[in-house]
């Protein structure tokens, strides 16, 4: 067994963290961005395919580093790196990710989940 390195790692721990590999096992990563701080990645935001085809945006940024842009501008970097529509996921009370997808070109298409009385978890495309 091949041992990963610490960006494999930190890599694989982001994308766990926002879903991106809940899906499948070996998720089709159609492009990627990071933001590293030293020798660790402390940000990822990227493309996946979903069911195959859907192109879903990606973003994790870990705890520790929230609120210093970094979700900012990594959703700006894979923008300029990737053209097509991009769907998302996400939810209206995490303020900080809605503003940056919305400032974004992002639109809310369709509630997905309800959380308690609140249509909470939003489709949003960016085309």
């Amino acid at each position: 067994m091949l041992k990963k390195n610490r960006e494999d790692r930190d890599v694989a721990y982001l994308l766990d963290l926002c879903g991106a590999t809940k899906e499948s096992k070996n998720p089709k990563i159609e492009c990627m961005v990071k933001e590293k701080k030293g020798s660790q990645v402390i940000g990822v935001c990227g493309v996946i395919k979903r069911h195959g085809f859907i192109p879903a945006m990606f973003l994790a940024v870990k705890p520790k580093q929230q609120g210093k842009g970094i979700g900012k501008k990594l959703t700006k970097a894979l923008l300029k790196k990737y053209s097509g529509p991009l769907f998302l996921t996400v939810s209206l009370s995490n303020k900080k990710a809605y503003s940056i997808y919305k400032k974004n070109g992002f639109i809310k298409i369709f509630p997905w989940r309800t959380i308690g009385n609140t249509k909470d978890i939003w489709v949003m495309v960016r085309i």
